[in-house]
């Protein structure tokens, strides 16, 4: 993937194509890259035994955006770390793969990355919702490259879907890479990025490969794999 692989790399910077009230969407045909940036809270869909594509999902409950979520096992259950509002539906999975929790406190919007080593059970509030993925790509502006070689994919060509956010402002991201790509190259493309300019950004890793999954109800045609059926989603109203 030139735009990634490539340092020296003219791709053109990723275009600006929608401000729909708090929610930016971005996009770069030529990265098969999308970007979406928003402020407010987003919710956790899981459903094991989930029938419906998210697209159908999308639609039926009015959402405006929908990725695929983290990790999940055969049965369709999460894998590792799993908490919303206090409710603790699965729990922590010692994995390479599975290097943090990531952490949403829903009162305040503030998103961390936590350590899954260090987490324990005891630390879960009932403000937050938590899961357990990884590897962690970026963190305050460093590329995390312990926790992308212990990853089983992290240096290989997948293609990924990420959870960003920045520090200053709260803001938050749905990122997909729709060309694989390793996930170094992936961390060192979006730290050159002028959306993230001046800003502190930590990035972590979703489940990626074949649950890559996009749907945007006011652009469809940024729409990839929406017709996806997931057990686990991240979704905004």
């Amino acid at each position: 993937m030139p735009g990634f692989a490539d340092s020296e790399s003219t791709s053109m910077e990723p275009t600006l194509k929608i401000v729909d009230d708090d929610i930016h969407a971005y996009t770069s045909d030529a990265d098969e890259l999308s970007i979406i940036a928003f402020r407010n809270n987003f919710e956790i869909i899981y459903e094991p035994s989930q029938r419906l594509s998210i697209h159908e999902i999308g639609g039926r409950f009015k959402y405006h955006c929908i990725v695929n979520g983290s990790f999940f096992e055969w049965s369709g259950e999460h894998a590792g770390w799993l908490s919303i509002s206090g409710n603790n539906l699965m729990p922590l999975k010692r994995d390479p793969q599975l290097t943090h929790i990531a952490a949403l406190d829903t009162t305040t919007g503030k998103m961390v990355f936590k350590s899954a080593e260090l987490w324990e059970p005891s630390m879960s509030d009932k403000a937050t919702m938590e899961f357990q993925t990884g590897p962690l790509v970026i963190q305050a502006n460093v590329l995390d490259m312990p926790s992308i070689r212990k990853s089983i994919n992290g240096l290989r060509s997948h293609r990924r879907t990420l959870l960003a956010y920045t520090k200053e402002d709260r803001m938050k991201f749905f990122i997909t890479v729709r060309k694989p790509e390793r996930l170094d190259k992936v961390g060192e493309y979006l730290l050159k990025l002028s959306i993230f300019e001046r800003k502190t950004l930590s990035v972590i890793n979703l489940d990626g490969g074949p649950s890559v999954a996009l749907y945007f109800q006011a652009l469809p045609e940024m729409n990839h794999n929406a017709d996806a059926v997931l057990p686990i989603l991240l979704a905004l109203r």
